[in-house]
């Protein structure tokens, strides 16, 4: 067996100039990845609530199908599981499907049998907003008959829009349009 001598042990390890290259690569793909893998996360956080509200309009006009009865989605009131009054356009305190038999517009819920989804409030990085036509008040509730159809002319107009707070350029923009049948149509601005 032969025994390491000294001249053997000196080419063991990095020079000062590989550790040097090594550490000017690392440096430009950490310059390169940073960027994208930012993008990626906004882009990530725009469709993850886009997803939940998606679904959270499935689930209510579903449930007024399956009930044969009104059922409502609305903006939740922050850390606190009743409807927002006076409503606003943002729905980033997340919302609410309840049954509301009487459709009495009544938006205080009386008892927790009458909420079927409760959604907790989205991130602080997202905005997410009902659109309104100029002069239109803030509707807070999005309504649903035992038929599935929306329940009001009002509602037929309803477009949501998600977006990240420090996107000037509106590229991870997701919306969702709910027609007047209660049919949701999604789209993104994410390629402009």
């Amino acid at each position: 067996m032969h025994s390491p001598t000294n001249k053997d042990l000196a080419h063991k390890g990095f020079t000062l100039i590989e550790l040097l290259v090594s550490m000017s690569i690392l440096l430009l793909l950490v310059f390169v990845a940073v960027p994208g893998f930012s993008s990626f996360s906004s882009s990530s956080r725009v469709d993850s609530v886009q997803s939940r509200f998606h679904s959270a309009i499935l689930v209510a006009r579903n449930e007024a199908i399956k009930r044969n009865t009104v059922v409502k989605l609305c903006a939740r009131q922050a850390n606190s599981n009743q409807c927002q009054i006076p409503a606003t356009t943002s729905w980033a305190n997340g919302w609410l499907v309840f049954i509301d038999g009487n459709d009495d517009n009544d938006r205080v819920l009386t008892s927790s049998a009458e909420r079927l989804f409760v959604a907790d409030a989205i991130s602080s990085n997202v905005t997410f907003k009902r659109t309104t036509a100029a002069g239109d008040p803030a509707r807070g509730t999005l309504c649903f008959s035992g038929l599935g159809l929306l329940c009001s002319d009002k509602d037929n107009a309803s477009e949501f829009v998600v977006d990240t707070v420090s996107d000037s350029g509106a590229q991870y923009v997701r919306k969702l349009n709910i027609s007047l049948v209660g049919k949701v149509l999604l789209s993104s601005d994410k390629y402009k």
